[in-house]
């Protein structure tokens, strides 16, 4: 027997329409925009489509179905997309299609009789999507019986009846499918205005539902008990809610809240606890956002929820601030495996919320913001997964997330894949060797250039984790702007080259040369990196060369300036014109002339008179001056023959103005300054000065005497301060 499947297909435009013809493609594939009079008997799939023009009337009965060949067709499509032709299916139509399995219709204006598919014993799987005319009446009219379609399993009723409203789905409808053993419903994309979950009473043998895209007008759930959705798998993807179920546009925040059982079951949640998967799916409002704040959910009685999958990526949960408390045995849901959040936008979950379910093993949350939790959330963010101790695949991709904190995984040891591909990550910085079982870490994406010491050692310890079967796990590079333009770029590239867990060829990995090109990464990129990294040597050597050789020359022409300008300052004071009439003038409080007589003056003038060769005094004081109103300008006359002027700072001078004018004069009019600090047991507060005087001694030279057992000592030498002032004059 043939074992061949052949599809004719039939495509004609409205210019060809009324052209009967067919065209072998392929051994399989036949093209006509007719029904044959005789099919081979290979073919078993048959496709007829826009086979009447527009404003054409048609019949379809079984002589259409009763030539040679078509006893062996399993598949068959009519359909057609040109506008306003009309179609009547008599009743009994495919009876002689013996061994058809598939039956899909897709037509806009046709007439269905309700015994069309009496005889169609072998049919599992019918499907109406398209026929935008045609009422849920009428389709079960046509279902209702068992001598129709005894088989079916599956049905499909996508955009079905757009015209003809309102669309009930009650209790009738699931009477009527009852006789059948339907394990698949798709009613996607279709205005539903009112849905009784009664229905799931009948369809017993139900394994998945599908309004994705629909319109639910009403929902009602009275008499029915939610046991009977056990074990089925939900597709309720933008699907648009109730108007009471439908959040309003904008942000809607929940905050400070405390839900207990009873409201549990109140909101709805008991609507899926016995179902198998729910794909909740951009349900909420494009222009709607959800926002939780501090709330608990209190489970204190035991639930019974065997949800297997829920998926609600797409819904603008913007942050989840919920935890789950239970407080006995049974207060959880174990069988939750899986939970899908991506696409959400989301900024915050809480941590907590994952002990409502401890069993997830696939965790999605890529294509959110979870950055943001990152960095102003981090102690939560570490700890995020802790909780999720049989977690085998988590996505945290499309995050902006700079960095991964150390031990982001640290409990979660039966890891098989990480996704942190499409964020920002620049280095490995997550520890890896506690994960036995990983086999895929993904950081496509990312903006790795050159990965340093640390995360190669990071990724090293993956590479030793003992397997049974002799593999490695994979880690991919691949989209990330890397860098083979420096010589820190060596080692990176020598460990892509010879790892294990990385390969280079199946990944097609390039980096970025000195030129800016990329290259593909081979031996002979190593090469050029080795090459590279001699010539930076040698520039290294060649510019700590110069430097040494610089700062050798710029220190001895320091010096050589130094003892010149020294010298010529001594020839000046030895002339003993202009402001080098004196060396330096002592200003101080005149109740401080014991101590400048017995302790500065004679050693100071000593000094300078040993350094300069010269007989006559060389130091001037405030004391000589003598008082009277015109002191502070005779000061001024004295302060202007001598280059450098020295404040002796003691605790007399703290209320004395005088003081801190002359000082403060001789800054304004550009005077070396010069500070000797008299300093008693009890110290010297500098706060008692002005504020002046204060920031001229944190910038200016300073020596201190501190006086002991009645004695004041100088805390340097006599030549250091003959230097200082040689220097500053």
């Amino acid at each position: 027997m043939p074992s061949v499947y052949t599809t004719f297909l039939f495509t004609v435009s409205l210019a060809s329409a009324l052209r009967r013809s067919c065209v072998v493609e392929d051994k399989d594939t036949v093209k006509c925009n007719y029904f044959p009079n005789s099919i081979s008997d290979e073919i078993s799939r048959v496709r007829v489509v826009d086979f009447i023009g527009p404003n054409e009337s048609m019949v379809i009965d079984s002589t259409d179905f009763n030539a040679e060949g078509w006893k062996n067709v399993k598949y068959l499509e009519i359909s057609n997309s040109l506008s306003y032709s009309n179609l009547k299916l008599k009743a009994k139509t495919f009876s002689d299609l013996k061994r058809l399995v598939e039956l899909q219709l897709h037509l806009d204006h046709f007439h269905l009789d309700s015994d069309t598919f009496v005889g169609l014993k072998s049919v599992k799987s019918l499907d109406f999507s398209d026929c935008f005319r045609v009422s849920f009446g009428t389709l079960l009219q046509s279902l209702n019986g068992t001598d129709k379609l005894p088989s079916l399993t599956r049905l499909t009723m996508s955009r079905l009846n757009e015209y003809h409203t309102p669309n009930t789905i009650g209790e009738s409808f699931g009477q009527i499918l009852q006789q059948k053993r339907l394990t698949y419903l798709d009613m996607s994309n279709t205005g539903i205005t009112a849905f009784h979950f009664v229905i799931f009473k009948y369809l017993r043998h139900l394994k998945l539902f599908n309004i994705s895209g629909s319109t639910v007008g009403e929902t009602f759930t009275d008499n029915f008990d939610f046991s009977d959705l056990k074990n089925i798998v939900f597709d309720l993807s933008e699907v648009i809610l109730p108007q009471r179920m439908r959040p309003p546009p904008g942000k809607l925040v929940i905050s400070n809240r405390v839900v207990k059982n009873t409201s549990v079951h109140a909101v709805g949640f008991v609507l899926f606890k016995e179902a198998k998967i729910v794909n909740l799916s951009s349900i909420i409002p494009t222009r709607a956002s959800i926002w939780v704040y501090n709330t608990t959910i209190v489970i204190d009685k035991p639930i019974q929820v065997l949800v297997q999958r829920i998926i609600t990526k797409g819904n603008n949960l913007k942050y989840l601030d919920l935890r789950v408390d239970h407080f006995c045995k049974n207060c959880i849901v174990s069988s939750l495996e899986e939970i899908d959040f991506s696409y959400n936008g989301l900024q915050f979950i809480n941590p907590l919320l994952a002990n409502f379910a401890p069993n997830i093993k696939i965790l999605n949350l890529s294509f959110n913001q979870l950055f943001k939790m990152a960095k102003n959330n981090d102690s939560l963010f570490k700890t995020s997964l802790n909780s999720l101790s049989h977690l085998q695949y988590i996505s945290l991709s499309g995050n902006n997330l700079n960095t991964v904190p150390m031990k982001m995984f640290g409990s979660n040891v039966d890891l098989e894949i990480i996704d942190l591909s499409s964020n920002k990550l620049r280095q490995v910085t997550f520890l890896l060797k506690h994960l036995e079982n990983l086999q895929v870490l993904d950081l496509r994406n990312n903006f790795i250039h050159i990965l340093d010491e640390t995360s190669i050692s990071l990724l090293d310890s993956i590479y030793h984790i003992p397997r049974h079967n002799g593999s490695y796990s994979a880690v991919y590079l691949k989209g990330n702007n890397m860098s083979c333009s420096t010589c820190d770029a060596k080692t990176f590239i020598k460990w892509l080259l010879d790892t294990n867990i990385v390969n280079i060829t199946s990944q097609n990995l390039t980096c970025s040369n000195e030129d800016g090109k990329q290259i593909t990464i081979e031996q002979s990129t190593l090469d050029l990196l080795q090459d590279l990294c001699y010539f930076e040597l040698c520039n290294v050597v060649i510019c700590l060369s110069v430097t040494v050789l610089s700062v050798l020359t710029a220190f001895g022409s320091v010096k050589a300036c130094k003892k010149w300008h020294r010298g010529k300052v001594i020839k000046r004071l030895q002339d003993g014109h202009g402001k080098y009439k004196y060396a330096a003038l002592l200003v101080y409080h005149h109740d401080d002339n014991t101590f400048v007589e017995d302790y500065v003056a004679g050693p100071l003038e000593t000094e300078i008179k040993n350094v300069k060769n010269i007989t006559r005094n060389l130091i001037a004081k405030s004391e000589d001056v003598c008082p009277g109103h015109n002191f502070i300008s005779e000061l001024n006359e004295v302060i202007n023959t001598t280059p450098v002027v020295i404040a002796i700072v003691s605790r007399n001078v703290f209320d004395d103005a005088i003081f801190s004018v002359v000082i403060e004069g001789a800054r304004d009019n550009g005077k070396p300054i010069i500070f000797f600090l008299k300093i008693e047991p009890s110290g010297l507060d500098r706060e008692k000065l002005t504020p002046g005087v204060r920031q001229l001694l944190k910038i200016k030279p300073k020596f201190v005497w501190r006086q002991k057992n009645e004695e004041y000592i100088m805390e340097s030498t006599w030549q250091n301060i003959c230097t200082t002032i040689l220097d500053y004059a």
